[in-house]
């Protein structure tokens, strides 16, 4: 999507929505404004005479050591001062006032989202000229209730990380888990396809929070894929200088998402020129063995790249230190995973003779089922005689698909091939400049892209070797300008543009059905491709056709900063325009099934084009479009010099995504009622509505407009030192993005993607429109007669129109101290309590009839012919918003920050998550059905309360980066051997996740998910031995059975069972505990200050810890009880830089 495309859409809303923007702009180009608002950090301070008096007028300096850049300010009346807006570096503060001595403190460390107390008392003159402090200020924070964790440069660059994923580290923050419990990475998904597979970040779930309830930003600007909620990726870590993870009572400019705010900010050049460049190499070579595997891994991954930052300086053309800087990062990954050796059975020769012969004996060696099989004739429903098929009877398009296959390499058919993976490959650039115009201001540019290619894969000769390929481009380019009006008054503007280019695109050379001969309906204008073929049990080819998804969002941030006496006052909005296009053939091209059902076997079918099942669509287009908007007042009030009071309200509005081609839906229960139908499709079944219908809302459901949230807190410096504080804050906090992927699926429905799905199609393979009255190309758009096959699947939002914002309760109460000059400590009491949260529900759930004959002795009776809404619809999927969610935890986080060559971080939380959301819609925003009881029952809300999937009782989380000493004083041989020596590591432990055990199979004939009866003690008595590949004994399976089916002749005893689905609670059982140890060496050659080599070994669970995954939790599965899988061994990877 263009820029002026982007600005269309911003004309085409409301008169309100278009007046706000336009102020922010015009205060922007009135002002000015930084890259420093929300990825910045604050200095505040009051100055006072040796008795404690306040000085006023006192002029103010912060001093960036590593740039030489300045802000001044003057303290006022009270003696206080604010410098604002400061990018996070090592600051030099000096104080000065006529009359008395200059004072300068060195070594202020400020960081990302922070508030530094820098109190400084001014000697008289005659007792000296300057005053020089060197020791750092205390890092405890006396001034906001905000809980937040810093992930600093140190840790970042020297930390073993796998894959150079920095978002790994977002877990050190207390209160964050992995979620799931595999700690999956994110990716962006569209129905079946995916739209972003690139590594972004580690799914957490923060304090109780969804795992898509964390708000990424990147320089303070918004790094969101803001229609499938989830983070963009994060730069490689020489490219960070540092991030914040911000857990509970954040400030009133933070939101739209309920849970963490997590804050990228990014390098920027300094006064020297400094860069590095690097290599990182992992094979099997240092690998341990899976525990469920029976070899090592063969992945060869390389990652190299290089940085460069520095002052833009041209000799006799311009000298730009202290002024403009620049800043470049680049790294490249190329990922090879091994060749795999596939097997499948293929037609033999006798087989493309017509010789099915060997099908007769089970213990015939040629016969791959190993059961006798009569092959019969699929017109006249005889056996042919003695298996032998006419071969003038075979399906020509069979035969030409024939020739695009390898021949059978054994007399069953049994032929192994190789699946060439192709190289994937990831790059990603990132360029900074900062530029100081003035002194007043500052402006800020940075592009940052990051490309992924999965390529495609089709050996001509071997159409089995067929695999789409995965492009993704992520690119976000940011510009920030930083205005200073005088002493009291700042403005921060930010506009930036981010955008997901997503694709699937199949072999250039691939065939599509006509080319097979088959005569149907091929899209033309894209790429060929053959979707699927599947003969069952047998072999099967095929992939995606082409598709692509574009995501592009434009946002304007402005944020106004005022000093007014001992008020710190800050407001501002955002407003972005969010878009998404799809263009999704799926299901296009077709995708055909062969399963044995005509002839008895299925390869037989093939050869004959006795298709079983086929499938054939009009793909899958959507245009959403939404402006998102906010505005935010927070005042950081000190009515005393050791007390703040922290004030905020923020505003945050929801308008649903609107799908500007009306590819939207709702079902309406009084329409039904009414036997009212769409004006718009006529012939859509009663209830079923569209935009343009009497009242329908734009979006499928009502804007919300309500959403104030308040923010207060407050903060107290207990001995006035700056060493001990206590704080605590309480506010509320909206996910006024996060429903949006409802409008996903809906395209895939009717009338916006025609379809036709048949089993058992009259017509062959190279005929398969043959007897059908209607077939592809279906007329797109679909006209006003449209013709809806019944029974209708819908997908809907609330269609009483209720919709209600998901919300959250935040609150902490939290103990700081600093121990020592290094050492820190912070305990917390943190909770919050969710509302509204998004749940799934089917609408139309299946009714239990007793004595119905349908389904007594026929448990795999149709239950969708037993419903409400029969036999017009099927599933009615429902969004609501009646979700709910408690957490409560105990918090302690302990940190040495960088001194005497080593710093510690370590968290603690002791915690409970607990919610009324099904188990899988809570990971996966599963559908209707998910629900164990049907909702017409009374309690079914109150039976899926339990335990969180992501809760774990205990999570400890920590990370060290020592470095041995120079040993200056020893000869240079000695000290080449044992100086220059630095480790580094991260320890992971955790109790085990929450889970619920399920029957697989619908015992009580409704169409829910009901659980085991459990009856018994329900784990094994010796848990799991960790050097086998079996687990078998981690549940005791005697004690879990099923509930009694509805089944039988006596339906009041059924009735009467009064666990029908399941007496085991949500979330009842745990799973294995968690352990890891990564384990970074490395060793420093050369003078540190100016160039040096480092040589790197890094080792991920360097103990080769087996890390258990959970068990099988259906009863009806063959492994039920049995754990299979578990997390990775070691791994080792050997890396070097170069550092100058």
């Amino acid at each position: 999507m263009s820029l002026s495309h982007g600005l269309k859409i911003v004309r085409s809303e409301a008169i309100w929505i278009r007046a706000l923007l336009l102020a922010l702009v015009c205060l922007a180009l009135f002002a000015g404004n930084s890259a420093y608002a929300q990825n910045s950090g604050t200095i505040v301070g009051t100055v006072t005479d040796p008795t404690g008096a306040v000085l006023g007028s006192a002029h103010v300096t912060a001093l960036e050591t590593a740039t030489g850049r300045t802000r001044s300010v003057t303290t006022n009346d009270q003696g206080y001062y604010v410098i604002s807006s400061l990018p996070p570096s090592e600051y030099q503060v000096k104080v000065e006032i006529k009359g008395f001595a200059q004072a300068i403190r060195t070594g202020v460390l400020l960081q990302a989202d922070k508030t530094l107390s820098v109190d400084v008392t001014l000697n008289m003159e005659s007792t000296a000229e300057s005053v020089t402090v060197s020791d750092a200020p205390p890092q405890i924070d006396t001034t906001t209730p905000t809980i937040s964790q810093i992930v600093d440069q140190e840790r970042i660059v020297e930390l073993p990380l796998n894959g150079r994923n920095a978002a790994t580290l977002t877990t050190l923050a207390p209160g964050a888990v992995n979620a799931p419990a595999n700690g999956a990475i994110q990716s962006s998904t569209f129905g079946n396809q995916a739209v972003g597979g690139q590594a972004a970040a580690v799914t957490i779930s923060v304090n109780g929070s969804r795992q898509t309830s964390s708000n990424y930003l990147m320089d303070g600007s918004d790094n969101m894929d803001q229609y499938t909620n989830v983070n963009q990726p994060f730069p490689m870590p020489d490219s960070i200088r540092e991030f914040s993870v911000q857990t509970s009572n954040y400030s009133a400019q933070y939101g739209g998402n309920s849970g963490a705010v997590v804050n990228v900010v990014t390098r920027s050049g300094t006064n020297r020129l400094h860069g590095t460049a690097f290599e990182f190499i992992r094979n099997s070579a240092l690998n341990a063995r899976n525990w469920a595997a029976t070899s090592r891994d063969t992945i060869k991954r390389n990652q190299f790249g290089g940085t460069i930052g520095g002052p833009v300086f041209l000799p006799k053309l311009y000298d730009g230190r202290e002024k403009t800087f620049f800043f470049f990062g680049f790294q490249g990954t190329i990922f090879h995973s091994a060749s795999a050796t596939n097997r499948v059975y293929l037609p033999t020769t006798a087989n493309l003779n017509g010789d099915f012969s060997a099908m007769l004996s089970a213990s015939n060696p040629a016969n791959p089922l190993g059961r006798a099989i009569t092959i019969k004739n699929p017109v006249t429903g005889q056996p042919y005689p003695g298996n032998i098929v006419p071969t003038s009877d075979f399906d020509a398009a069979a035969l030409n698909t024939l020739k695009l296959l390898p021949s059978a390499a054994s007399p069953n058919g049994l032929t192994s091939y190789i699946q060439p993976n192709a190289p994937q490959n990831f790059h990603e650039e990132l360029i900074r400049i900062d530029h100081t115009l003035s002194s007043h201001d500052r402006i800020t540019g940075r592009y940052f892209r990051d490309t992924y290619i999965n390529p495609a894969i089709y050996e001509n000769g071997n159409i089995l070797t067929y695999k789409d390929g995965f492009p993704n481009i992520s690119q976000n380019l940011l510009f920030s300008e930083s205005h200073i009006f005088n002493n009291s008054w700042l403005n921060d503007f930010r506009f930036t543009r981010s955008s997901v280019d997503g694709s699937q695109n199949p072999p250039s050379n691939a065939p599509n059905y006509a080319d097979l001969g088959v005569n149907m309906y091929q899209p033309t204008g894209i790429p060929k491709a053959i979707e699927s073929i599947n003969i069952s049990g047998l072999f099967s080819f095929g992939s995606y056709p082409f598709g692509k998804f574009t995501r592009v969002n434009y946002i304007f941030d402005d944020d106004v900063k005022w000093v007014h006496g001992r008020h710190s006052i800050s407001f501002g909005g955002s407003v972005q325009n969010a878009g998404l296009d799809v263009m999704n053939n799926y299901r296009r091209f077709g995708s055909f099934g062969f399963s044995g059902d005509a002839t008895g076997y299925a390869m037989s079918d093939f050869l004959l084009g006795r298709v079983r099942s086929f499938t054939q669509s009009s793909g899958q287009f959507q245009n959403a479009r939404n402006t998102i908007w906010s505005l935010y007042f927070q005042d950081d009030y000190h009515p005393l010099p050791r007390l703040t009071l922290n004030l905020g309200m923020r505003y945050d509005p929801f308008r649903p995504w609107n799908e500007i081609n009306g590819r939207l839906e709702l079902f309406s229960p009084d329409a039904y009622a009414a036997g009212r139908r769409s004006s718009v499709y006529y012939n859509a079944p009663p209830g079923l509505l569209f935009p343009g219908d009497q009242g329908f809302p734009r979006g499928g459901t009502n804007a919300s407009y309500k959403n104030f949230a308040p923010r207060i807190g407050f903060a107290y410096d207990v001995t006035g030192d700056g060493k001990t504080s206590v704080r605590g804050g309480f506010g509320l906090f909206f996910d006024s993005r996060g429903i949006s992927q409802i409008t996903q699926a809906i395209v895939s429905n009717n009338p916006f993607s025609p379809s036709i799905s048949i089993t058992t199609l009259p017509g062959t393979f190279s005929n398969p429109y043959q007897g059908l009255s209607s077939h592809p190309p279906f007329p797109y758009p679909a006209p006003a007669d449209f013709t809806f096959p019944l029974p209708v699947t819908v997908l809907t939002f609330n269609p009483l129109q209720k919709f209600q914002v998901p919300l959250s309760y935040n609150w902490n109460l939290s103990v700081e101290r600093q121990l020592t000059q290094q050492w820190s400590l912070r305990t917390s009491y943190v909770g919050s309590s969710g509302r509204h949260i998004r749940r799934d529900m089917q609408l139309n759930p299946g009714i239990y009839i007793p004595g119905d004959p349908s389904i007594f002795g026929n448990p795999s009776a149709s239950i969708m012919s037993r419903t409400k809404y029969a036999p017009n619809y099927s599933n009615i999927n429902m969004l609501t918003q009646t979700g709910a969610s408690s957490y409560h935890s105990f918090q302690a986080a302990l940190q040495h920050r960088f001194a005497h060559n080593f710093t510690v971080q370590a968290s603690y939380t002791y915690s409970k998550s607990l919610d009324n959301i099904p188990q899988n819609q809570t990971l996966q925003n599963g559908g209707g059905g998910s629900f164990s009881q049907p909702i017409y029952m009374s309690g079914f809300s109150d039976f899926e309360y339990g335990a969180s999937p992501f809760d774990r009782t205990h999570i400890f989380n920590g990370s060290y980066v020592l470095t041995l000493p120079s040993f200056n004083a020893v000869p240079r041989a000695a000290r080449f051997v044992i100086g220059g020596w630095g480790t580094s590591g991260l320890l992971s432990a955790s109790t085990g996740d929450a889970y619920t055990i399920f029957t697989g199979t619908d015992v009580a004939a409704t169409g829910a998910a009901p659980r085991a009866i459990l009856q018994g003690k329900p784990y094994g008595g010796n848990g799991c031995a960790t050097t086998t590949t079996a687990c078998a004994n981690w549940l005791n399976k005697s004690s879990f059975a099923l509930p009694l089916p509805a089944v039988g002749t006596n339906p009041g005893t059924y009735a009467a069972y009064p666990y029908k689905y399941g007496n085991i609670g949500k979330g009842a059982l745990r799973g294995p505990g968690f352990v890891n140890w990564d384990v970074s060496l490395y060793k420093n050659f050369g003078a540190a200050e100016r160039f040096h080599a480092q040589f790197r070994a890094e080792f991920f669970n360097v103990l080769n810890h087996t890390n258990l995954s959970d068990p099988v939790a259906t009863i009806n599965s063959g492994g039920f009880g049995n754990i299979l899988s578990a997390g990775d061994p070691r791994i080792g990877q050997l890396g070097l830089k170069l550092i100058f």
